[in-house]
């Protein structure tokens, strides 16, 4: 499995090493079950997540001939120029697309206390996100979230089901 691929920062955004700030999220329209939610983050937010996203996919890649482990077992400080060479710009981008994606939409679901299903679309395919996000440039994106049927409201339509 290549290194990033399937792996998250989101535990190491929990201990503290990666934070977002400055993140504004806020409801666009809400129909029934789905809220359609826009988050915008700050160019400073954007650059900040970059560099750790960065430095989190290099502590899994190959050696790079020329820079050594420094004593104490820490990684070798490489030039991001070069990382981002050695494992590809798209790559990191869209890590880090998921990085923010993840940690953003679970803030709000946690902050206005929502259920909702797993699965989050965003209104821009992959691609256009991927294309719009430059790091230390402010970044937009909706998102679409289904809202779970609570117990009480599944109660209510088997009741007027059952009184027909």
């Amino acid at each position: 499995m290549p290194a990033g691929r399937g792996s998250s920062i989101t535990e190491a955004e929990r201990k503290g090493d990666l934070s977002l700030e400055d993140v504004k999220t806020s409801i666009v329209s809400r129909e029934d079950e789905t809220i359609n939610v826009r988050v915008q983050l700050p160019g400073k937010a954007t650059q900040k997540v970059f560099d750790e996203a960065l430095t989190f996919l290099a502590r899994d890649a190959p050696p790079v001939p020329g820079f050594r482990k420094s004593k104490g077992g820490t990684g070798p400080h490489i030039p991001s120029s070069i990382l981002l060479q050695m494992l590809g710009k798209s790559r990191v981008t869209k890590f880090v697309l998921q990085e923010i994606l993840s940690i953003t939409i679970q803030e709000f679901i946690k902050k206005e206390n929502f259920k909702v299903n797993p699965e989050i679309r965003t209104t821009q395919t992959e691609s256009e996100m991927e294309t719009a996000f430059r790091p230390g440039s402010a970044f937009g994106f909706n998102v679409i979230l289904q809202l779970e049927k609570s117990d009480s409201d599944e109660d209510s339509e088997e009741q007027s089901d059952s009184s027909e």
